[in-house]
């Protein structure tokens, strides 16, 4: 992993010198290096399935702290009038696509979250109340990218989960 990220790093830096604009390679140097040592410092953490289960629920939970702070920023009344993140002065530092993003991610991770646990019913229902929430919050964000990310993850989870249904017979 560390080679790979390494060796793609070095590359992307190499074509700042042969790019139509370097100014934006660099910034994606910058943007790929975070990103691989936020990945580098996760998979030194997680080294068995409770690991990842806590890191999953570490996400949810930052979610659910940063939705929070965004819907405190807006005028509840006007909900469901504008698009969040859109059309409200009050975010002009957020997108409508990054808010609908982590709001799908979210809602993802807590369905995924509930059919892990079918037969136990731990936090079943506080899991179902967060996918909900996430769920109209990024329906409120308008965000078709948002959308792809809720749907094309569970068009996956059915073919992988039919395909596992079959294996077993």
């Amino acid at each position: 992993f560390f080679a790979w990220s390494a060796a793609v790093l070095f590359y992307m830096l190499l074509s700042s010198f042969w790019a139509i604009r370097p100014g934006d390679t660099v910034q994606a140097v910058k943007n790929l290096l975070i990103v691989s040592l936020i990945t580098a410092v996760t998979s030194l953490m997680v080294e068995e399935a409770a690991d990842l289960k806590k890191l999953s629920y570490g996400m949810i939970w930052a979610f659910f702290a940063e939705t929070v702070y965004v819907l405190s920023r807006l005028d509840l009344s006007q909900l469901g009038e504008k698009r969040i993140g859109a059309e409200y002065a009050e975010l002009s530092q957020w997108n409508a696509n990054a808010i609908g993003a982590f709001t799908a991610v979210g809602c993802v991770l807590c369905v995924l979250g509930m059919l892990q646990k079918r037969k136990k019913q731990q936090n079943f229902l506080l899991e179902l109340c967060l996918a909900v929430f996430f769920l109209a919050t990024t329906l409120l964000t308008g965000s078709r990218k948002a959308l792809f990310i809720i749907g094309g993850t569970f068009v996956i989870f059915v073919v992988l989960y039919n395909g596992n249904r079959k294996r077993m017979r």
